[in-house]
């Protein structure tokens, strides 16, 4: 982490140990042909330009439809980039509850959201990218500004207030990506939503694999880069998937206080939950 005092502001923001050095050497890495990365790229253009209209429509029909627009257009994207995801059945939804997930890359909360509709918390410079951050808002994201701790409190209250209004939400706790899972640590100040609103924790746990399906840092948002040139090196893989394991569901009645909620969820990610899955289509 790191912290900088200036006209006596206190300034925290979670560091990352991963950099570009995790990124496998590029003649191990497997690579698509031009051809499908332009066709990757027209995907994703396509994408966007229908979800950009349809975006502005959304606080204007029911919450339902809202929900499955969201979800089908997180799909769309990853089709588009040619990730497949291997992940659970989604449980059936008992109310709304707290995921929270180790976090590797960018796409982590579109993999969940495309599962099932929730909201997502996120830094807010991502409100600041072109047409995604408008895309985020305008779908229900909470956004946080890390390196203002004085807004934390707000911050989880917005994210009780949605849980108790029956939304699922979606936290990554580490408040950083890192390349892999080992090393995972939760902060456990956005369990406290989850404790005040009187809703579970649903922890997830997930990989980015290659074609062979070994760990791959493809996708993994690694040190200072931007968003553009993670993006260009997804756009390239070849054969890359996403695989989600959910652990076991844990209500607040069984747990003291937000530090366990926290600890239990970080070894129910850790311990790499529950077994093998079965494959979840992205699109038709």
């Amino acid at each position: 982490m790191t912290a900088a005092g200036r006209a006596g502001v206190f300034r925290w923001t979670p560091s990352t140990p991963c950099d570009d050095s995790c990124v496998p050497d590029r003649d191990r890495e497997p690579v698509v042909a031009l051809g499908v990365q332009l066709r990757r790229w027209l995907a994703l253009a396509g994408v966007f330009v229908l979800a950009v209209p349809v975006s502005w429509l959304l606080p204007l029909l029911p919450k339902r439809i809202r929900e499955r627009l969201a979800s089908s257009g997180a799909r769309g994207i990853l089709w588009a980039l040619g990730i497949r995801v291997v992940a659970a059945d989604v449980p059936p939804r008992r109310g709304p509850a707290l995921l929270v997930g180790n976090h590797i890359s960018w796409l982590d909360g579109l993999v969940l959201l495309a599962r099932e509709p929730l909201h997502q918390v996120a830094k807010s410079e991502i409100r600041d990218l072109p047409v995604f951050g408008g895309l985020a808002a305008r779908a229900g994201t909470v956004f946080i500004e890390r390196d203002r701790l004085s807004t934390l409190p707000a911050t989880i209250a917005e994210m009780r207030d949605r849980l108790a209004a029956g939304i699922s939400v979606a936290v990554f706790p580490e408040g950083t990506t890192r390349c892999a899972v080992a090393g995972v640590v939760l902060r456990p100040a956005s369990f406290q939503a989850a404790l005040d609103a009187g809703v579970p924790v649903r922890p997830v746990r997930l990989e980015f694999r290659g074609p062979d399906g070994r760990p791959s840092a493809a996708a993994a948002f690694l040190g200072e880069e931007d968003v553009l040139t993670s993006l260009r090196r997804v756009i390239r893989a070849g054969g890359l998937s996403v695989h989600l394991r959910e652990g076991a569901t844990i209500w607040p009645r069984t747990v003291r206080d937000r530090r366990e909620f926290a600890a239990r969820a970080q070894a129910e990610i850790l311990g790499g939950a529950t077994v093998p899955v079965p494959e979840l289509k992205v699109a038709a």
